[in-house]
């Protein structure tokens, strides 16, 4: 849901520069998030009780679909899209793939201040 909002937030800034930047940000932003969701529910919708190398074949077939999902989408829009505003799409894209190791990175360091103060120790990383 972040990421989705985070599109929308950012098409709505580029929305004050023009409606092709509002646009390219947007579907930029939503390919990365669509291509996410697939990963995301092929790994998870998997049976409980498959072996570690089912669940591990799993995840490379989710990545690899991802990849090749987000591969099909650029391309066609690159190919199909007459007034694209390629600075807003690739701002739109990199906003959403850069999302979740932003998020992790600041949650960490959360979660190591709050150990601090509950334990009264300094810990590493």
């Amino acid at each position: 849901m972040i990421p989705t909002g985070i599109t929308l937030a950012l098409a709505l800034a580029l929305s004050f520069v023009g409606p092709a930047a509002a646009l390219s940000a947007l579907s930029g932003g939503m390919i990365v998030v669509v291509a996410n969701a697939y990963s995301t529910w092929r790994v998870f919708c998997a049976a409980q009780q498959e072996t570690g190398q089912q669940v591990l074949a799993n995840m490379y077939r989710a990545e690899a679909g991802k990849l090749l999902m987000m591969g099909a989408l650029f391309i066609a829009v690159f190919a199909g899209w007459k007034n694209l505003d390629i600075a807003a799409f690739i701002a739109g894209s990199a906003t959403v793939i850069l999302t979740v190791p932003l998020a992790s990175a600041f949650r960490n360091v959360d979660q190591n201040n709050s150990r601090e103060r509950d334990t009264g120790t300094k810990t590493d990383g």
